[in-house]
Formats: C-alpha cells, structure tokens, sequence
C-alpha cells in the first residue's frame, strides 16, 4: 500500500501508481519490495547486507538496523515544510477512508520502515499523519537510526541483474516509489520511459531474429524439397 492510505491520508490514483511500482519490482526480482509480515524470520534487519533481500525491508524492525551504503535513494522526497497545510495536497485527492481503515499498527510500522530505509524521511504531512510512528523530526520513534537500503546493489548482487538493467530499473522504480503522489510519474509518462522504450525495443529485436529464423528454416525447406 502506498504511505498516504496507510496513514489515512487523502489519496486518489497516484496510490495506483505506488502499487505498479511494487508490481513492477516483484516481477523483475520475484520478491517483495516491501514486506507486511513483521514475524518473518526472513526479515532480519540484522542480517548482513550481503544477504540482504528486498523483502527484508521493513521486517522485524526492532532489531538492530543494517548498515548499508546511501546511493541516493533518498532523491528529493524528504522536505522541510512545515505540515501547516499549506499545500494543495488534501484538495485535489478525495479521502476513502473506509478502503485505509484497518491496519495492524505493527504491520504499517514495518511497512512504513521500509519504505523509510528506501526514500529516507518523509514530507511534513506524513509526519503529522503518523505521529504514532515518527517522532517530529521525522524520524522513526522505534528506530531513528535505521539505516538506508542500497536497492541497486541488492538489485545487482542478490538477483543477478546486469548492472545496465539494474540502473535503469531503479531510475522507473523511483519514478513510482515517492512520497508525495504528486510527484509519481503518470501512467502515460512512464510508457514514454527510457526504460520501457528499451525494453519494447529489445523485443522487437528477439522478435524480428525469431521470424527471419523461421522465414529461413522454411526456406531452406522448400529448397530441400524441390531438389
């Protein structure tokens, strides 16, 4: 789920958008970007960093935090406003707070630490919507000293993604992945992406080599058959 309906926060499509992210990171790695199951033993945030899997994120936050490498994750997410509501935020999205309602909190304070460990602090409005899980600084109240996940290096070292695919699935990922749902890329841009480009590209390619091959073999066939 994305920040704003855990919360209870106003949301409207760009919640759709978080989804597709996640989506997308699941089909490319086979596993969760972020895990709701804080009693999963595969969740240790204590675990070295050379096991660490991206379901990991978020999991068993009590325990000591990994200590990974910032690779700028982080972006431009975390600002310094002052939550006064200044924004246009709470109405452009229509609040649906039966569909947000319901959480366990420890589950939303995992997720919540995930999601932390990968886009680091979160905007003013989170923080004042989440009081029981940031302190006022933005900072986790369980966990302030929980380190970042470096998503390309598990990306690269933990599933086997060449480092170009990597690079480039983490730039559309975070197109996805942002707090404010302002700032989530359109559906419409993001199949206007590099990223997608290349890849319809890369198909067409696979494509054109498989039908010259069978254009060949029948071909070669039909010479075959004549002689």
């Amino acid at each position: 789920c994305a920040p704003e309906v855990m919360l209870k926060l106003p949301w409207s499509t760009p919640a759709d958008i978080w989804s597709a992210g996640c989506v997308f990171y699941e089909l490319l790695t086979t596993n969760d970007l972020f895990t709701l199951d804080s009693d999963d033993s595969d969740t240790d945030l204590s675990e070295s960093t050379d096991h660490m899997h991206i379901d990991a994120i978020g999991g068993n936050t009590t325990n000591t935090a990994t200590s990974a490498n910032i690779n700028g994750n982080r972006g431009s997410n975390a600002d310094d406003d002052d939550g006064s509501g200044s924004d246009s935020y709470a109405d452009d999205y229509e609040s649906d707070s039966d569909s947000s309602g319901g959480f366990d909190p420890d589950i939303v304070y995992s997720h919540l630490s995930g999601i932390y460990q990968l886009l680091g602090k979160p905007p003013a409005r989170f923080i004042k919507g989440g009081r029981e899980y940031y302190n006022s600084k933005g900072y986790l109240k369980h966990n302030p000293d929980l380190k970042p996940v470096n998503l390309r290096e598990v990306m690269t070292n933990e599933f086997d993604c060449p480092r170009g695919v990597a690079d480039s699935a983490h730039e559309f990922l975070l197109r996805m992945i942002k707090y404010r749902p302002e700032e989530r890329a359109t559906a419409s841009a993001l199949l206007e992406s590099r990223f997608l480009r290349n890849a319809e590209q890369q198909t067409n390619t696979v494509n054109g080599a498989q039908n010259s091959g069978i254009n060949t073999n029948s071909t070669s066939s039909s010479r075959k058959h004549k002689k």
